[in-house]
């Protein structure tokens, strides 16, 4: 015989007292309290340009306290690719339900223009590596891509960002003769500065 399970609809498994976003520099400074956890597993935090269409951001996933009666204090900071951007939380207990928080706008009233460079390019066909600079005001962490023309990853490199030039070697031994594909993705996994096309002789 068919047997139905019927769940009743989910209740916020904490009680969230306050969630704040401010503008620190360039980045964004995400702060929450929350009491009465129950079996709670994570926060993510999403982000948007638009108040719209968010997504979580990878390196902004924070672990839940479980089980707590007592207040406790979260935070974050993210580096804001634009001068304005919208914030929520993602709040997941541990049966896989999960709430929303209200949105949060932050304006940094930040430049926030990157320019990427790669040199030598064309790089030469016994090249063991290539140089990267980014010239930014951003300030946190980024990963460097190297994908060929259909998207296939072939080398990443995580770095730091600092305002001001950066300079970062990337290895391209490993590159047949061909096109490829240079990105410098954020911690948002959004584009810093443009796409850079990369021919390997």
């Amino acid at each position: 015989s068919l047997h139905i399970v019927v769940r009743p609809a989910s209740t916020l498994p904490l009680k969230l007292i306050s969630f704040t976003a401010n503008a620190n520099n360039c980045n964004a400074v995400l702060s929450w309290k929350t009491s009465e956890e129950i079996n709670t597993d994570k926060f993510i935090v999403e982000s948007s340009t638009d108040g719209l269409n968010f997504n979580g951001i990878i390196n902004s996933v924070l672990p839940a306290s479980g089980n707590s009666q007592t207040e406790k204090l979260y935070n974050t900071t993210v580096v804001q690719l634009n001068d304005i951007a919208y914030y929520r939380l993602k709040m997941l207990d541990k049966d896989g339900s999960f709430t929303y928080s209200d949105v949060r706008k932050v304006n940094t009233k930040c430049n926030t223009t990157s320019v990427v460079k790669l040199y030598p390019n064309p790089i030469d066909k016994a090249a063991s590596t290539v140089a990267i600079s980014l010239t930014t005001s951003l300030r946190g962490k980024a990963t460097i891509v190297l994908t060929n023309t259909v998207g296939q990853i072939l080398e990443t490199k995580q770095v730091v960002i600092t305002p001001g030039v950066n300079i970062y070697a990337v290895e391209v031994r490993q590159l047949t003769s061909g096109i490829y594909l240079a990105r410098m993705i954020s911690e948002n996994g959004e584009d810093i500065g443009w796409p850079i096309k990369v021919v390997k002789n």
